[in-house]
Parts: C-alpha cells; structure tokens; sequence
C-alpha cells in the first residue's frame, strides 16, 4: 500500500490489526507511526491500551501476549514495536501465529528499519504479507525529494521558486526530515510576513546558507567553464573555510563531473534523458547539458583525478606544503585548464 493511502486511511479512522513498517527511508515510516500513535486511542485511553516495546530489551512472546490483551474502556489496543531488525532472524517466527489470526481490536505496528528484509520465503513474512498493511520505505533519488518539497509547500498553500529549491536539495540532501524541520521555520515567517512564495533569499536566511558563495554557484561555473567567477567564488569561499571545508566540498564537486562522465559515455544530451538518467529533477538538467558541451571525455576523467588529489592533499595522505586554500584555488586552476 502506498504512503498516502496508508495515511488517509489512517485519518479516516480504518485501522488494519498489523502494520508492518520497514525500510531506509526513516521519514515515512516515523510519519506512519506518528499517525497511529495519534490516530487509534485518545490520551486518555492509552494508559490501560498503549505498549511501546523495543525488541533487543524484549522476548517477542511478549510481544503477543500484549496484543492478544482486550482493550479496556477503548475500542482498541496500540501495541508498537520498535528495533524489529534487531531481533534475531529466527525469533521472528514467534510472531506467526499471532500474525496469521491477529486480535481485530489490536493495532500491531512492526517496526523495521533496515535496506535488508527477512528472508521473503519464511513463514514470518509470508504471514506479513498475507495479514498485515506492508510498506517499504525505499531510499529516496533526488527527483522524488524535489517531488515531496513541492508537496510539503503547496500543502501550506506557498509557493517555491526554481531556484530556492534546487539550493535546499543541494545542502540538505535527501533527509526529509531535516527538510520539514527547515521548511517549518520558513513557514512561520511567510505567514508572519503574509508572503505566499519561498524564495531563494528566503532560504539563505533560513537555512544557514552563504548567499553569495556556496558550492553549488562553484559548481555552476566549472559547468560553464566561467574562469573569472569560479576563481572569485572560491577566493571568497576560501575565507569561511572553517563553515564550507574543503574536504565538504570536494565530493560534491566529485559527484558533478562523475555524472558527467557518466553522461558522456552513455551519449546522454538532451533535458530529459539526463534527468531520466541521474533520476534528478528537470530543473537540474539543463547545467548537465551546458557542461557536457564544455567538457570532452578525456578532460572529465583527468579532472576525477585532479579531485581525488587534492582530496588525498587536504587528508595529509600526499605530502604537499600547500595549505587547504592553496590546494583548492590550485585545484580549481586544474580543473578548468584545458
């Protein structure tokens, strides 16, 4: 069952007897069981009906004996299980029977967090899949955490610029979590300030960003081949190194020409192949596409190498007498010759 289907479900007060919640992605299985927790009893209710046990500190037979308990002054029990992917593979199978013939006035949240699931072919996960809500939450690409960011903002009833949103993916990456916890602060201001749309100001403020340098413009103008602005850019990046260091830097700029390349060899060059390719949103492919017609083949791969010397240079593994900013302005020099 998908995400949202699983939420409004939850909303709606349509309760299944076993949820079995497991995956990478911590934000929707934490969003899943934040729903349950508020959804199935009141607080009133909860201090006869309510178990939140953690499987390494319990036997799961307990487990069952707390489901298999009748509610008291409520319609239900809640009885959630957390660190599942830390009992022992083998104990799992404890929990089968229970999970073949649930109590129907029970609510039994599984919680896994784990990439690896149990062996599909157990009995244990047969019985899962047959009784219980199952749903994975997969580690998410760049696309469909601009997806969600869009979807966070629009249920607010804002709006988000381009650009503002290419720079929070940029610095906060794929964590969800950090990302609400980010867009809440934003929020609160465009409602203080009765503004309807985040900008990319707006975003610096909140967010704790360089506005005026910043990796990404770095990596903007090595796309383009921008020699003047790549070297200003890093001479004002170099005097806040202790907030951007360098060794923080070099990997993403790594990231950029590794896809490049990547791009190169498979002959990727318009918009949409290159988003379809990186499993990057639209917004972000037209510098891919500038930057494949800066770059030959042969300059992409001696740049790989210049970044993972410098790397080496800045962790003291190659011996240099440079200092850190010595070694990025050269590096960036490198990167753009011909």
């Amino acid at each position: 069952m998908l995400y949202n289907q699983i939420i409004q479900k939850i909303q709606k007060k349509e309760f299944s007897p076993v949820y079995f919640l497991c995956g990478e992605e911590n934000y929707f299985i934490d969003k899943i069981y934040e729903a349950l927790d508020n959804n199935v009893l009141r607080e009133s209710e909860k201090g006869f009906n309510y178990d939140v046990l953690y499987a390494p500190e319990i036997k799961l037979g307990q487990v069952i004996a707390a489901a298999r308990g009748y509610p008291m002054m409520a319609e239900k029990r809640l009885v959630i299980v957390k660190e599942l992917q830390r009992a022992k593979k083998d104990d799992l199978e404890i929990l089968t029977p229970y999970l073949e013939k649930p109590v129907p006035t029970t609510v039994l949240v599984l919680i896994y967090k784990d990439k690896k699931l149990p062996d599909g072919r157990s009995k244990f996960m047969k019985a899962l899949k047959n009784s219980a809500v199952f749903f994975e939450s997969k580690a998410l690409y760049e696309k469909d955490v601009i997806l969600y960011i869009q979807q966070m903002v629009s249920d607010k009833q804002f709006q988000i610029d381009s650009d503002a949103l290419q720079i929070i993916v940029q610095y906060l990456g794929t964590n969800l979590q950090l990302i609400e916890s980010e867009l809440k602060k934003i929020f609160i201001y465009l409602n203080a300030k009765n503004l309807n749309k985040i900008t990319k100001e707006i975003v610096f403020e909140f967010v704790n960003i360089d506005k005026d340098f910043n990796v990404f413009q770095l990596i903007d103008a090595l796309g383009l081949k921008d020699v003047n602005n790549a070297h200003l850019i890093i001479d004002q990046m170099s005097k806040n190194f202790k907030e951007q260091p360098p060794l923080m830097l070099i990997p993403q700029i790594y990231k950029f020409y590794l896809q490049l390349g990547m791009l190169k060899q498979s002959n990727k060059n318009n918009e949409k192949e290159i988003a379809e390719f990186l499993k990057i949103n639209p917004y972000f492919a037209t510098k891919y596409k500038l930057a494949l017609q800066k770059y030959s083949i042969s300059k992409i791969k001696q740049n790989l190498l210049h970044l993972l010397n410098a790397d080496l240079s800045l962790k003291g593994i190659h011996s240099t007498r440079m200092g850190e900013v010595h070694i990025m302005k050269t590096l960036i020099i490198n990167l753009l010759s011909q």
